[in-house]
C-alpha cells in the first residue's frame, strides 16, 4: 500500500471513530470475553420516516436450537456484512443461514416459517 493509500485510510478510520465512539470499546470487549450465550447485543436503526429505533437482543441457548435456520436480508454494505456475519453463524452455531438482498427479497417467495430466525 502506498503512503497517500495508507493517510487516507487513517482519515477514514479517524471519521469513523469520532462517528462511532463506542466501537472501539465494543472490538476491546468482544476481543477479551467473546460473544457468549446470553451476550446482549444491542441494535440501533434509523427507519424510513427518519425515526430511531433501539432493541436489544438476548438469544439463549434454547432460543438458538429453536431455529431451523436464518435468514439475512439487507443491501449494501450490510449485505456484505451479512456474508461475513453467515460465516460467523455457521461455524459457530451450525445452522445453515440465507442472506439476501433486500429488493430481491422483496419480489421472491422465500420460505419463511416460525422455525426461521428472521
Amino acid at each position: 500500500m502506498n503512503p497517500l493509500d495508507t493517510m487516507q485510510l487513517a482519515g477514514r478510520l479517524g471519521i469513523f471513530k469520532q462517528q462511532h465512539p463506542k466501537f472501539g470499546m465494543f472490538l476491546k470487549s468482544v476481543a477479551s470475553k467473546g460473544l457468549e450465550e446470553g451476550s446482549v447485543m444491542e441494535v440501533k436503526f434509523r427507519a424510513v420516516d427518519g425515526e430511531e429505533y433501539l432493541a436489544n437482543i438476548k438469544l439463549t441457548k434454547e432460543d438458538i436450537e429453536g431455529f431451523d435456520k436464518v435468514y439475512i436480508v439487507a443491501c449494501g454494505t450490510a449485505y456484505h456484512a451479512g456474508l461475513i456475519g453467515k460465516r460467523a453463524i455457521e461455524k459457530m452455531v451450525k445452522i445453515p443461514v440465507l442472506v439476501d438482498v433486500a429488493s430481491e427479497f422483496r419480489y421472491g417467495d422465500p420460505f419463511v416459517d416460525e422455525k426461521t430466525l428472521f
